[in-house]
C-alpha cells in the first residue's frame, strides 16, 4: 500500500474500529463457541479473542504487514482449540460486516483486498496448526490408551499371580488333608468304607478287608448288603430305609466273614452332600466280636456262679 492509500484510512475509522475490539471479540467468541470446544474459560477466551482482534486491526490499518503475521493469527485461532471448518467462514463474515459498518466506500476499497489476503494466509496457518494439534492429541490419546492397557495388564498379571498363590496354598492344604486322611484310613483299626448313591462300595480300607477276609478287588463295586450275615437280612432293609430317611445310622450288625463265620460290629454311616445329582455315603465298621464273646463268657460265668451258690445254700 502506498502513502496515498494510508491517507484514505481516516483517523476516525481507525478509532471506530479499535473501539469495537471488545464487542468484536465477544461476538467472535460466541459465534465460534457455539460450534467448537474452547479450552480457556469464557473470560480467558474473550481476552484472547481481543488480542487476536487487535492483531487483525493492526494488519488491516498498517501500510504493510508480513504474511507471517497473518499465519500467526490463524495459528492463534487454532490454539484456542477452535477446531472446526466453520471457523474461517465465521471470521470472514464477522470482519467483513464490521468493516462495512465503519468504513466508507473509499476505505473499503483499500480494506477489502487486505482482508481477503489476511483470510487466505490466516486459513493456511490455521489449517497447519489444527493438524499439528490434532496429531498431538491423537498421540496423547494413544499414549494414554497404551498406558491404561499396560496398567490394566499389569494389574491382571498381579491378580493372576495372587490367584495362583491362593491356588497353590489351597492345593498344598488339600494334599495335606488327603495325606492325613490316607494315614488315618490306612492305620485305623476301624473298617472304613464309602458307598455311591446305589449302595455299591467305592472305597474300602485295609482294616475292612482284613476284618471281612476280602481283597480290595473283591469288595469294590459290590453291594454292602451282600456282606451282612443272613441272620440280619430281616431287619437290614428296614434300617437302610431309615438311613436314607434321616441321613445317618448307628446300629449293631452281624457281618459274614468270607469264610462264613459271623463278625459282630457297631456300624456308623452318614450321607454326604449332593454332587451333580449323586450322593456319597461314608461309614465305619468296628469289630466287636471279641467283646461280644467276652460278654457272653461273662454272662455264662455269672450263670455258673449263681448255680454254684444256689447249690451250696441248699446243702
Amino acid at each position: 500500500m502506498n502513502s496515498a492509500d494510508a491517507e484514505l484510512l481516516s483517523p476516525a475509522f481507525i478509532r471506530n474500529i479499535a473501539s469495537r475490539r471488545e464487542a468484536i471479540a465477544h461476538e467472535w467468541y460466541l459465534a465460534i463457541s457455539s460450534m467448537s470446544s474452547l479450552i480457556p474459560d469464557r473470560t480467558g477466551a474473550i481476552y484472547q479473542f481481543s488480542e487476536l482482534a487487535d492483531r487483525i486491526i493492526v494488519f488491516l490499518t498498517e501500510p504493510t504487514q508480513p504474511e507471517q503475521e497473518a499465519r500467526g493469527i490463524g495459528e492463534g485461532l487454532a490454539e484456542l482449540h477452535c477446531i472446526h471448518p466453520g471457523v474461517i467462514d465465521i471470521t470472514w463474515k464477522l470482519w467483513t460486516r464490521q468493516l462495512t459498518d465503519v468504513a466508507n466506500p473509499a476505505e473499503l476499497a483499500i480494506l477489502y483486498p487486505r482482508l481477503v489476503a489476511l483470510i487466505c494466509v490466516l486459513t493456511s496457518g490455521y489449517g497447519d496448526k489444527t493438524r499439528e494439534i490434532a496429531l498431538a492429541e491423537q498421540e496423547q490419546i494413544r499414549q494414554a490408551l497404551v498406558f491404561n492397557v499396560e496398567k490394566v495388564s499389569q494389574e491382571l498379571r498381579e491378580y493372576q499371580l495372587h490367584l495362583e498363590e491362593i491356588l497353590d496354598e489351597r492345593t498344598r492344604e488339600l494334599r495335606a488333608k488327603e495325606e492325613q486322611y490316607r494315614l488315618i484310613t490306612e492305620t485305623s483299626m476301624l473298617g472304613i468304607f464309602q458307598l455311591d448313591s446305589s449302595g455299591s462300595i467305592i472305597f474300602a480300607n485295609d482294616a475292612l478287608c482284613n476284618m471281612l477276609g476280602y481283597s480290595h478287588e473283591e469288595l469294590l463295586g459290590g453291594s454292602l448288603r451282600q456282606l451282612f450275615h443272613p441272620d440280619e437280612l430281616p431287619r437290614v432293609e428296614q434300617l437302610i430305609a431309615k438311613f436314607y430317611a434321616v441321613g445317618s445310622l448307628t446300629a449293631e450288625f452281624k457281618f459274614r466273614h468270607k469264610d462264613g463265620h459271623p463278625v459282630d460290629s457297631v456300624t456308623r454311616a452318614v450321607a454326604g452332600p449332593m454332587n451333580n445329582g449323586q450322593r456319597t455315603h461314608t461309614g465305619y465298621i468296628a469289630d466287636v466280636t471279641d467283646e461280644k464273646q467276652m460278654e457272653a463268657a461273662l454272662r455264662q460265668s455269672e450263670v455258673t456262679l449263681r448255680a454254684l451258690i444256689d447249690n451250696t445254700d441248699d446243702t
